[in-house]
């Protein structure tokens, strides 16, 4: 399919008309735009990047890689359309996070600048950018390998621009930004509670997103009153008024993400030896 119409409404909704393709000898070209997107987001996630255009936000100068296969990291050296030099990179061990820095200055340290997040659910995606904070440094071996290592946790703070799909309406602008915002203050707040809570309840070390959406979803939402935890007033407001669920279905990969990010972060300050790609 391709996109025939679009039309922005009066609250910042883009509303997609889709139909099917005529030339058949494009599917080729777009399956192969999709799959070289990357391995760390889905297909839905990158077919979104791919028809709003942000595959090709940027041009790749160079990518390195682990020497070793300890790691699934991918730094590259880019440049952005307004000509902008940064360091991009990513691991499939933290997923649907991306880290932008400056490039290194001349001792090896760089700096993060911005965090992108990008996951799909059921009816959509959330796309966004963080501000952060956190120094990194990249230190030559010879021509063709360098060490990497974060030298601290990556501190985030408030959105700075995004996108929302819903189904057949995406939410840009003013109104997704504000969205994003609002959402994010209550998934910070949903994780500190439940940092508290996991100690208070026995909550196991997860192995993986399902074993916490698993184990956090019988009690957020427990099928009999007995079984609810004792939540503070913030968060029965929340349950009452829908947006715990909304959050849950449309943002748990966000809400993982955030109640993980100390074990997150503690990835990247190991150090990796990587080789440019050829």
């Amino acid at each position: 399919m391709c996109l025939e119409n679009r039309a922005l409404n009066a609250n910042g909704e883009l509303r997609y008309t889709l139909v099917v393709m005529k030339k058949l000898l494009a599917i080729p070209l777009v399956c192969a735009l999709l799959l070289s997107c990357g391995s760390t987001t889905s297909l839905v996630e990158r077919t979104g990047r791919l028809l709003d255009g942000s595959v090709f936000a940027y041009k790749t100068e160079s990518e390195w890689v682990p020497l070793n296969a300890e790691s699934g990291l991918r730094l590259q050296n880019i440049t952005q359309k307004d000509g902008t030099k940064e360091i991009l990179f990513s691991t499939p061990e933290i997923p649907y996070l991306a880290f932008y820095g400056a490039p290194p200055q001349a001792n090896g340290i760089f700096s993060i600048k911005r965090v992108s997040f990008l996951a799909g659910n059921y009816g959509g995606w959330n796309e966004f950018e963080l501000e952060a904070a956190g120094n990194g440094r990249l230190r030559a071996l010879g021509a063709d390998n360098f060490t990497f290592t974060m030298l601290g946790d990556i501190a985030t703070s408030s959105v700075i621009g995004g996108k929302i799909r819903r189904e057949n309406t995406r939410l840009i602008r003013e109104r997704a930004l504000e969205e994003l915002q609002n959402r994010n203050e209550r998934i910070l707040f949903i994780c500190d509670w439940m940092k508290t809570a996991a100690g208070e309840n026995g909550a196991p070390a997860f192995a993986n997103q399902d074993e916490f959406e698993a184990w956090w979803e019988e009690r957020l939402f427990p099928k009999k009153a007995a079984e609810t935890l004792p939540f503070p007033d913030e968060i029965n407001t929340m349950r009452d008024n829908g947006s715990l669920g909304a959050d849950w279905a449309e943002a748990s990969s966000w809400i993982y993400t955030y109640y993980n990010w100390q074990q997150l972060s503690a990835i990247l300050k190991k150090e990796l030896v990587l080789a440019r790609v050829p």
